[in-house]
């Protein structure tokens, strides 16, 4: 469904990306697993195309993706969920969630999926008409990614959900990408916790300095001694 092919990512003279190829498939989880600073995040925002690579190619289906705004990669399925939550913090929890599925027309789809969206989330469903300002972390990082949902997308790229949140809350996390990849979504998976991102993920790469150095099963990489000390610190 997605493919990356030898893609280079730089900020000004800095090459946060060096030569990255990797494949999502349909209704799978992929996991990008590494330490700070070795290129996660950054593959996720050339995916959704708020930087543009300086050499390579990004496609999903028979689209390419560097070739396009945020705004259309978006409309084909891919939605990017980005670390540090964003939420609109002086709006309500509904209105956040209005708010991620603006571009869609599908009124009866949109009420499904924000029903959906609230069975995985029930503390979101107590909250509907509170200001997401006033959540908790976990809570705000729930909305972020029902937000995200609201969307539709046929790809979620999303960056660090464990990120400052209680270990309930990451494991509940861990367990709703399970059933966001049941429900047809491929997943690409930014994540520092390797425990977590291998119980969930199918296939897992592992980035160091903005390459890829080691990739597998998540079966395989769980089992691999050298992946934590080597590569996530």
């Amino acid at each position: 469904m997605l493919k990356l092919e030898n893609v280079f990512v730089a900020y000004g003279h800095i090459q946060a990306v060096r030569g990255i190829s990797l494949t999502v498939p349909d209704h799978s989880v992929v996991a990008l697993l590494g330490a700070n600073g070795a290129g996660k995040s950054t593959v996720l925002r050339a995916v959704s195309g708020l930087v543009k690579p300086r050499e390579g190619n990004i496609w999903y289906k028979e689209e390419r993706l560097t070739r396009l705004r945020p705004p259309r990669i978006a409309a084909l399925g891919i939605i990017h969920c980005p670390e540090g939550r964003h939420v609109f913090t002086d709006l309500t929890v509904d209105e956040n969630l209005i708010i991620g599925g603006y571009a869609r027309r599908d009124k009866a789809s949109l009420r499904r999926d924000r029903d959906w969206i609230l069975g995985l989330f029930p503390a979101l469903a107590a909250r509907l008409r509170q200001r997401a300002g006033n959540l908790s972390g976990g809570e705000q990082q729930m909305l972020a990614i029902g937000r995200a949902l609201m969307g539709a997308p046929q790809v979620l790229l999303l960056d660090e959900p464990s990120l400052g949140v209680s270990p309930r809350i990451a494991h509940l996390i861990a367990q709703v990408i399970g059933q966001i990849r049941s429900h047809g979504t491929a997943v690409l998976l930014v994540e520092q916790n390797s425990a977590i991102a291998l119980s969930v993920a199918d296939y897992a790469y592992v980035l160091q300095t903005g390459q890829i150095r080691l990739q597998g099963t998540a079966e395989e990489l769980r089992h691999n001694k050298e992946v934590e000390a080597s590569y996530l610190g």
